[in-house]
């Protein structure tokens, strides 16, 4: 009985294979996320530091899914417009 092994040119064929399968369901999404601290919230306006980088009309997402839209900007805050319910 003999043993038939498998020949550097035949693994390195299975290696490569099994690689082909690895790249071709690799999932490349990214997203970014900023996150910024509510400050004040009253009248449906949330008071919001730490988002430096927001643009007016953007729109936002608190943390409890709610969306928000930014439309004051200042220096150290920026104040948004609540969509929805806050609890």
């Amino acid at each position: 009985m003999s043993e038939t092994k498998p020949t550097n040119a035949t693994a390195a064929e299975q290696i490569a294979e099994q690689l082909r399968k690895e790249i071709s369901s690799f999932d490349v999404s990214s997203s970014a996320e900023k996150r910024g601290v509510i400050r004040d919230v009253g009248d449906g306006i949330a008071s919001i530091a730490g988002l430096a980088d927001a643009k007016a009309l953007e729109l936002i997402r608190f943390e409890n899914g709610t969306i928000g839209v930014v439309l004051n900007l200042e220096h150290d805050r920026v104040g948004a417009m609540i969509l929805g319910r806050w609890q």
